[in-house]
């Protein structure tokens, strides 16, 4: 299933992939998608109840930032619904403006939040 937020080049969208009870997600947006970083995220307990996230695996590829969103995507899926979560990823925009990247950042969490609803809701299966 695909989800998106924004409109034009300041779209981002996530598609996911159930894999039993595991989760696959492609984000991407801006003018040219591409695959620009890529993490798995395990929960754990530490005993005390409280399920954490770690990435066991972060790669980005040279010059590229999208480490910041994949990460993000796969550690809080991963916590909030206690399964191991694969992102790849990649968003690009030519000659952004500072106002354009925090539009971006903007539009990717509340991507978050429509995936987090989308999974919860069964959307994804």
């Amino acid at each position: 299933m695909r989800i998106s937020v924004g409109e034009g080049r300041h779209q981002v969208w996530a598609e996911i992939c159930a894999v039993g009870d595991d989760l696959i997600l492609l984000v991407g947006g801006g003018d040219k998608p591409h695959i620009g970083s890529v993490c798995i995220a395990v929960p754990y307990d530490k005993g005390d109840g409280k399920i954490r996230a770690t990435p066991s695996c972060v790669y980005t590829m040279p010059g590229h930032k999208d480490d910041v969103v994949v990460r993000k995507f796969a550690e809080e899926l991963a916590k909030h619904f206690n399964t191991p979560v694969l992102c790849v990823g990649g968003i690009h925009l030519e000659d952004a403006t500072e106002e354009e990247i925090k539009l971006m950042v903007e539009n990717a969490d509340k991507l978050l939040l429509a995936t987090v609803k989308a999974i919860e809701a069964g959307e994804h299966k």
